[in-house]
């Protein structure tokens, strides 16, 4: 069973050009939260039914129309801050507090600012 999402979700949000540059503003918060909450409620429902005729209309219709002065816009703007292209995100370690017993009690949060610190201490941790 293929549902389409409700009409009018494409007008609770507008888009605004300045000068330098084009910004999308949801109407209302209401608005957005109620489009993203039927976005999410029809996604849940496509996974849980594996209804494949759903999804196919459903990118058609919300996930393959792009805007080509916009997408040019993003990547002229994304250029012009001259940030890499990949990156990598370090989380921190952390660390298990344990009581006289040895019962963990707390965790204790370091930021590791070295990739390869990090992996040397994960290393570390699997190998046992």
């Amino acid at each position: 069973m293929s549902r389409a999402p409700r009409s009018g979700a494409s007008e609770r949000a507008l888009a605004t050009r300045t000068p330098a540059v084009t910004r999308a503003r949801a109407a209302s918060s209401r608005g957005l939260a109620s489009a993203s909450g039927e976005l999410l409620a029809e996604l849940q429902r496509i996974k849980a039914t594996g209804d494949r005729e759903a999804l196919k209309a459903l990118v058609e219709s919300c996930g393959t129309r792009i805007n080509p002065a916009w997408r040019d816009e993003v990547l002229a703007r994304l250029k012009a801050l001259n940030l890499p292209r990949v990156i990598a995100t370090v989380p921190p370690m952390i660390t298990p507090v344990r009581d006289a017993g040895g019962k963990i009690v707390d965790a204790t949060a370091e930021q590791t600012t070295s990739l390869d610190a990090y992996i040397a201490a994960m290393e570390r941790v699997w190998a046992g």
